[in-house]
């Protein structure tokens, strides 16, 4: 008669009995509920345990042998076994025991059921097989609805952190990924930028080379154009003698250069810090560069935009270099007006204050879309295919980027 009376309510302290045409309880069996497996070889008592649990939110499975019952445990994972310890047969602690033994089942909890007062001894018996509570017959149904809810909640928690564990071995492992993929781009380019040193290199050696190779013979054309000129007299011959003077020292001013460009790249330029004057170097430009302009009926002049120190801290020959190229461009590129040097000082109360050098002249211009290639190596410009443009612009930018003007 007790398997028949198995649950007390705890608010109006009435018996529940349960009969044989009250077992149809509707059971969930959604897959993505946590599953609670009741075993009991009493068909009444596992329909009243449903009924109890029922709304719960859970999937409740039924056996009635704890043969079923592991059974049941080698296909399906529950969140808590409510194993009734008297059985026929296989009872509840062999069963509890047999579940320790398998490793996909032993940390599956287990609650006993019994419908005896279990004393000291057969609980230390349960406790030592595996269990983790026991409940004695009748049962109050909020106690069990409430322990049952305990253990769903504890197995939601382990399933929620088992999914965070997985998802950060999964990004580790992806971030261990992307790391490899960055140490071996890392490494390519590297690579590439050794191959890429390599070659600037032994193209610079190769200009290098190539140019004093170039410079040897054609020192030794104009040299002998000079004394050739001076014994000859008609103007045949004087006019070749001129051209070739003429293109022999624009070839070597290409050479010189080609020079200037290889020693920059290889860094083998030398840099020689000292105090100098920006104005004697601006005069000194000046003076070197008014017998081309005179010869092109240009006027080259020099303005100051306010207060310029008298000394600065500089590479003077190569800031003197840089400014010979740049006016040197502009009178070759200036066919009528002036060329003119406007020296200005900006940011004088500041701690780091610009000096800067404008060559200003009227020839033809460069168009807005062609500014970007001014201070290519050897560019040409679109508008004007026949002439070099600014050919010795990249050897100033490469100076003063070195001389940090």
């Amino acid at each position: 008669e007790f398997r028949r009376v198995l649950f007390r309510s705890r608010q109006n302290n009435r018996t529940v009995t349960y009969t044989d045409d009250e077992r149809q309880i509707p059971m969930t069996t959604s897959q993505d509920q946590p599953k609670l497996l009741v075993v009991d070889d009493r068909p009444e008592n596992l329909l009243a345990m449903g009924h109890v649990l029922s709304g719960m939110d859970i999937d409740i499975v039924t056996v009635e042998s704890g043969e079923e019952a592991l059974a049941k445990m080698i296909h399906e994972d529950f969140f808590l076994v409510l194993l009734d310890v008297q059985m026929p047969g296989m009872d509840g602690i062999e069963v509890a025991s047999l579940m320790r033994d398998r490793a996909a089942t032993r940390t599956t909890p287990v609650i006993f059921v019994t419908a005896i007062d279990s004393g000291a001894h057969r609980k230390f018996r349960g406790y030592e097989a595996g269990a983790v509570d026991f409940l004695s017959k009748p049962i109050d149904p909020d106690i069990l609805r409430c322990k049952v809810d305990v253990f769903r909640k504890l197995h939601c928690q382990r399933q929620a952190l088992e999914l965070e564990v997985a998802e950060r071995a999964r990004v580790e492992e992806q971030l261990n990924e992307y790391a490899a993929a960055l140490e071996s781009t890392n490494l390519a380019l590297q690579e590439a930028s050794d191959a890429e040193w390599t070659a600037t290199q032994a193209k610079s050696e190769f200009l290098a080379n190539m140019s004093h190779e170039i410079r040897t013979p054609m020192t030794a054309i104009l040299g002998f154009a000079d004394v050739v000129l001076e014994n000859v007299t008609d103007e045949v011959s004087v006019n070749g003698l001129k051209t070739i003077q003429k293109n022999g020292h624009h070839l070597l001013e290409i050479i010189n250069d080609i020079l200037d460009l290889s020693k920059i790249e290889s860094n083998k330029i030398e840099i020689d810090w000292t105090q100098c004057s920006p104005c004697q170097i601006v005069k000194d430009v000046i003076s070197l560069m008014q017998v081309r302009a005179n010869a092109k009926g240009l006027a080259l002049e020099v303005t100051y935009d306010g207060p310029i120190p008298q000394h600065i801290q500089s590479d003077e020959t190569r800031l003197r270099q840089a400014l010979i190229n740049l006016v040197g461009n502009a009178i070759k590129f200036t066919e009528k007006g002036k060329v003119q040097v406007e020296i200005s000082l900006s940011g004088m109360n500041e701690s780091d204050p610009l000096l800067e050098f404008q060559v200003i002249d009227s020839g033809i211009g460069i168009s807005q879309a062609q500014l970007g290639h001014v201070f290519e190596p050897f560019s040409r410009s679109e508008e004007h295919t026949s002439e070099l443009q600014s050919r010795r612009n990249p050897v100033c930018r490469l100076l003063l980027e070195k001389t940090n003007v």
